[in-house]
């Protein structure tokens, strides 16, 4: 084995673990380049940087789906309650009364901008499914 191996496997192992740490993550969730959105507000028990997280993993989720496109986010909103926007039967998020103290704005104006952000940014992220190349 070359002797030089080991040392640079190691070293590129501190690089990666370093990685988060050198560059400052945001709470934000981008899709196809667009910034769809940026949470301010801790909600359901979750900061702002994991529901980032969770956001994320959705959008993988739902981009994996052959079966929906930009044209299925809709909001739902309860009587009553908190508006959330999904994607076909995808739930993506839901907009709590914290989300829209920290963003000035009502709860359902800031579904509107978000669900808005969602769909441009899904049409730009959905041009790149594999699937959809042929």
């Amino acid at each position: 084995m070359n002797k030089w191996l080991l040392p640079t496997l190691l070293l590129f192992a501190f690089a990666l673990t370093a990685m988060p740490a050198l560059a400052e993550e945001k709470p934000e969730v981008v899709l196809g380049g667009k910034v769809i959105m940026v949470f301010r507000a801790s909600a359901g028990g979750k900061t702002p940087m994991e529901r980032a997280v969770i956001l994320r993993q959705r959008c993988v989720d739902i981009l994996s789906d052959p079966g929906v496109t930009e044209d299925h986010v809709k909001i739902v909103t309860p009587k009553r309650g908190e508006p959330t926007i999904y994607v076909g039967n995808h739930i993506f998020v839901t907009v709590s009364r914290a989300d829209a103290a920290a963003n000035k704005a009502d709860m359902q104006t800031l579904a509107k901008i978000w669900a808005k952000n969602l769909y441009e940014g899904f049409s730009i992220a959905r041009v790149h499914r594999p699937e959809e190349k042929f």
